[in-house]
């Protein structure tokens, strides 16, 4: 079974990714990033997983949006979830990232699980993102990002970092939400 067949069964069927927006646990973190976007923005959003955050997204106006994610099952959710939107099934690192010039950049818990993020990183154009990584670990995260020095330590290289943000979740977890200017 390939890493896609994996998140293929996580999303088939369970109950938090057919959950509206405002009703899990990410949405402080969903909501953040809505707030920084304007609704004329172009948006990628770089692992859409089923399609809650563009469900805000089009709630709060965005109109100019693609979602890219590698789970089919994943994308079949977020097209019935926002058919207006468009979705596309595609493995983040095979992704020809120059025709996406002008485009913020959205990702939410996606880089821990990608084994090189930096590597995909480094082929965007430098436009602007905002994502957002753990604190805490799981069996799917390649990484955790235990602090705002350790994410600007990690990232140095390819992000102009502006702002980062500490959303808890609980006592102990946590999840940062960044803010940079890619380089």
């Amino acid at each position: 079974m390939d890493e896609s067949e994996k998140y293929d069964k996580r999303f088939d069927g369970s109950k938090i990714y057919n959950k509206h927006y405002s009703e899990v646990f990410y949405y402080r973190v969903w909501r953040y990033v809505a707030n920084s976007l304007l609704s004329s923005d172009k948006i990628l959003e770089l692992g859409c997983g089923p399609g809650q955050l563009a469900n805000l997204l089009y709630d709060r106006g965005i109109r100019n949006y693609i979602g890219i994610d590698f789970s089919k099952v994943a994308i079949r959710m977020a097209r019935a979830r926002v058919p207006l939107f468009t979705f596309i099934l595609a493995d983040l690192n095979k992704i020809d990232y120059s025709k996406y010039t002008g485009f913020k950049f959205v990702s939410t818990e996606t880089f821990e699980h990608l084994e090189n993020d930096i590597a995909v990183i480094r082929k965007f154009p430098k436009n602007d993102i905002i994502f957002s990584v753990p604190s805490y670990r799981s069996k799917y995260h390649r990484r955790r990002y235990l602090d705002e020095e350790f994410i600007r330590s990690y990232y140095k290289d390819v992000l102009n970092i502006t702002n980062v943000t500490r959303s808890k979740l609980g006592r102990v977890k946590s999840i940062f939400i960044v803010e940079a200017k890619i380089i």
